[in-house]
């Protein structure tokens, strides 16, 4: 799912990459994610209802960025076919005295793992956060010197004018690594096509631990010794 104000045209790169690791994927336009209508709740019926159409009954794992992300949270909550969720610098929304995502995270069991970047408006400062250390199986990293433009494939001027940072230490494409290779290892883990795929994100893995020694990632929440399970 795409963030507000954004449509399905950003998400089809990454779309296209997990699906050429043999994942069945969806991407959509939302249809209330404007400022004219702003209804992440409807929204997520609608991921529902897209979902049930395709998949029927198979395991789905919900996935978006900014505040698509927060709309995949919603929608796995409503779906008891959910078996993970994803996000990318998801950001949640303060509606009716209290902050959306966090309310509905509670009563979220299965794994939502994420990635964020640097701390920024773009990202509502990271508001998001919160959500992941909620959550009962909440996972998320920070991707040293990626903006909340780098979780979009192909993004475009419109977020690059207002969201991007230039980069003093790492690469555009040294950024774009990390977040295709976490996202895609767990999208491959949770799915069951390569259970393997598990350990970049295992703190004692090499890969895990070169990007930490690196200085390219950093843990922003407490992960569970349970967490493979």
């Amino acid at each position: 799912a795409h963030g507000f104000f954004r449509t399905q045209n950003v998400m089809v790169g990454l779309a296209e990459h997990y699906a050429s690791w043999g994942i069945r994927v969806v991407t959509m336009n939302l249809l209330h994610s404007s400022f004219i209508d702003n209804n992440p709740i409807q929204d997520a019926q609608d991921l529902n209802l897209l979902s049930n159409e395709i998949f029927e009954s198979s395991p789905v794992i919900y996935m978006g960025h900014s505040a698509g992300g927060l709309r995949s949270v919603l929608a796995a909550v409503q779906d008891s076919n959910t078996i993970a969720v994803f996000g990318m610098d998801l950001v949640d929304l303060y509606m009716d005295d209290s902050f959306l995502g966090q309310d509905y995270c509670q009563e979220l069991l299965v794994p939502l793992w994420g990635i964020f970047g640097e701390e920024s408006s773009c990202n509502s400062n990271l508001n998001g956060l919160e959500i992941f250390n909620i959550a009962s199986n909440g996972n998320a990293v920070r991707i040293t010197e990626a903006d909340h433009c780098d979780f979009e494939s192909p993004t475009d001027l419109l977020c690059t004018n207002l969201c991007q940072d230039d980069n003093e230490i790492f690469s555009d494409e040294e950024v774009n690594s990390v977040i295709l290779n976490l996202s895609t290892s767990f999208l491959l883990w949770q799915t069951g096509l390569n259970i393997d795929a598990q350990l970049l994100w295992n703190p004692e893995n090499e890969y895990y631990q070169g990007l930490i020694f690196d200085g390219a990632i950093e843990q922003l929440t407490s992960l569970s010794l349970d967490y493979k399970k």
